[in-house]
Formats: structure tokens, sequence, C-alpha cells
């Protein structure tokens, strides 16, 4: 069992999402893994609850295992996302104020496509011989960020298993 498939339950009942990793170990120290994120809400604002801003997103990481039992325990790693979404604006810096009239603030919602690196930090456990249970916290900078947010969050509690 060198192979695990976990969804992060967190983004799906917190932010909506749909949240899959699958990951391969190299040895009991170290793995790398890919994690596909499709955003329920796509770019509907008009909830009352948090919400990501990315529509979908691709990201690899690279996790090293700092625990007694093989790959499980306290984990870092860094990761990279290439994600798509919308962005709220609330700002237009090319608008001169006019003192006489009545504005309301609607938001300017622009598209992006951007790329980011990042830390995390998370635990694991194993629950049994094939179920897993792990914690996540991190967050990533984009790099080319025109109309994308400057930071991206990494977090999650996911349930997977192992094959």
């Amino acid at each position: 069992m060198n192979r695990e498939l976990s969804l992060n339950a967190f983004n799906l009942v917190v932010f909506q999402s749909i949240d899959f990793t699958f990951e391969k170990y190299l040895d009991d120290e170290s793995s790398y893994g890919f994690t596909a994120f499709i955003n329920l809400l796509n770019e509907d604002r008009n909830t009352d609850g948090p919400y990501y801003n990315e529509s979908v997103s691709a990201t690899a990481f690279y996790r090293l295992y700092f625990g007694d039992k093989p790959n499980s325990g306290f984990f870092a790693e860094g990761f990279s996302t290439l994600s798509r979404g919308v962005n709220d604006f609330y700002y237009d810096y090319d608008y001169i104020p006019c003192v006489e009239c009545d504005y309301a603030y609607n938001p300017i919602i622009r598209k992006y496509s951007a790329l980011s690196l990042g830390l995390s930090i998370g635990s694991k456990w194993q629950v049994k011989k094939s179920l897993t249970y792990s914690i996540i916290l991190g967050i990533g900078r984009n790099i080319n960020a025109d109309n994308a947010p400057a930071a991206i969050p990494r977090i999650g509690m996911s349930f997977g298993k192992k094959f």
C-alpha cells in the first residue's frame, strides 16, 4: 500500500467544494501527490457563507513526514497550484469620485488564471490498516497576480484510503 486517495471533507462542508487528493509514498518519510479542486458554487457570489475565488485548481505537492510511524504524524510540504477563478474588486482606481452623486458599491468581477507557490504543515493519522485522517494548513503566493488575489489558502480535514 504505497498510494492513497482522500477527500477533503472540510472544503465539502464549509466551502461547498470538491477536493480530491492522490498521494504516492516514495519511502517512509516522503511522498508526492496531486490535488484536484472544483468549486461547486463556481462563480456564484450570492452566498452568506465563505467561498473560494478559485473555480477550479490543480495542485502538485511534495511532502516530508516527521512521525514515528511510516507516512504519518507531522508533515511539511511545498506545493504549486494552477488555478482559474473570479476575483471581486470593490475599488476601481481609475474612478473619479463625484461629490454630489449617490453611488452603491457594486463589485467589479474579473476572471483570472494564476500560478502560486506555497508551504503547508499538517498531520496525518492512520486510523486502521488502510484508513487515514489528516489536517492541513498552508498558504501560497500567486506569482502572476494580475487579477488574482495575492494569496491562496490550502486548508483541509481529509479522510483517505490507502491502496
